[in-house]
């Protein structure tokens, strides 16, 4: 659930419209009631959106959780020379990594808002992020790193939550604060009320 990530949901400095939250469908899709529409909120990317903001706006403010015991992982040679080589971009965010030998590492620290059960497949696809970064029509490099720890810590769809910790996610979003995941795709889907009644045949 959201309270238990440690982040704040920012606060939008302009007034929202009156709106009414009605509740979570499908374990990911936020329903809220405006005016003239229905407004379907994609939670994750929603979610994703604002972690990215902090992240890429905090720089060198890590909030990191050094970790009782290390873990030990072994993605390999080659992705274990891409992570080393490239150590200060992973330390910006809150990791502590070292060679561990034979294409092993060992994480001895991570960012607290990444879950520990989350950490081998999020160091793959960071390999991954610097292997293939900057692609034509993709986020850089650098960006791309970002997004790939928001999306490991956005709460997930398909895990229902407590509606009352969605105010702050909406007031993001009804503000115009974040329209749009990192990579571009829409957060929302809006359902105007003329054509639901127009569907039913009132109008």
């Amino acid at each position: 659930v959201l309270r238990d990530l440690p982040i704040n949901l920012p606060s939008p400095q302009t007034s929202l419209p009156q709106h009414r939250l009605i509740g979570e469908v499908y374990g990911g899709y936020i329903i809220v009631e405006c005016e003239s529409e229905l407004i379907f909120i994609d939670k994750h990317a929603a979610h994703e959106r604002i972690i990215f903001d902090r992240l890429k706006s905090r720089g060198h403010d890590t909030m990191p959780q050094l970790l009782i015991s290390p873990l030990i992982l072994e993605p390999g040679k080659e992705d274990s020379a891409l992570i080393l080589e490239n150590l200060g971009i992973l330390e910006n965010l809150g990791f502590s990594v070292d060679d561990f030998g034979n294409g092993a590492l060992a994480v001895r620290q991570i960012p607290s808002e990444i879950e520990l059960d989350s950490v081998p497949s999020l160091i793959e696809e960071l390999a991954d992020n610097i292997r293939f970064g900057n692609r034509p029509g993709s986020l850089g490099r650098d960006d791309e790193i970002l997004s790939t720890v928001a999306c490991k810590a956005a709460i997930k769809l398909g895990k229902a939550s407590d509606v009352r910790e969605f105010a702050p996610l909406v007031a993001s979003v009804l503000s115009g604060e974040i329209t749009h995941c990192p990579h571009g795709r829409p957060i929302t889907f809006r359902l105007p009320k003329e054509q639901i009644e127009k569907a039913i045949k009132r109008k």
